[in-house]
């Protein structure tokens, strides 16, 4: 029996394996962490803001300064309410499911078609595999996406 000789490239790529798995030795600090100081506080700049108006004695605004705005003009300061999660990605794996089938079974059935003219039916039943497979693969995202489409609207 003939014994094959490890090729050389195999050989350097072991030996180079190897280099790497030495650790290298510890570097002492260079500046002692005692030493070392935050840096100073800066105040921020002010900005050029107007004074608030003065109050009159009551403690309201005087009625000169600024016309008076119904509640229903100020904006709304709540955010709006989120939108349930759960429905949208029921239909999305619903949708992906459906498209795996689908894929599936087209892509299947073509594989099988194929390979029964081709290679014999001896062999259509890889044929049939592989469509199905392919099917599936592609049929899974187009399905998810159709189902994130659909939960838009």
């Amino acid at each position: 029996m003939k014994r094959s000789r490890p090729f050389p490239l195999l050989a350097l790529l072991l030996v180079s394996g190897l280099a790497s798995a030495q650790e290298a030795p510890a570097e002492p600090a260079t500046a002692p962490t005692g030493s070392l100081t935050p840096p100073p506080l800066v105040g921020a700049a002010e900005e050029d803001v107007p004074p608030p108006p003065d109050l009159d004695a009551r403690g309201d605004e005087p009625s000169g300064s600024r016309p008076s705005v119904t509640a229903g003009a100020l904006p709304d300061t709540r955010p709006p309410p989120s939108k349930d999660p759960v429905p949208r990605v029921a239909v999305e794996v619903l949708g992906g499911a459906t498209g795996g089938v689908v894929g599936a079974t087209v892509l299947g059935s073509f594989g099988y078609l194929l390979g029964s003219a081709t290679v014999g039916c001896d062999e259509c039943l890889v044929m049939a595999v592989a469509g199905a497979a392919a099917g599936a693969l592609i049929g899974i995202p187009v399905g998810t996406y159709a189902g994130c489409w659909a939960s838009r609207w």
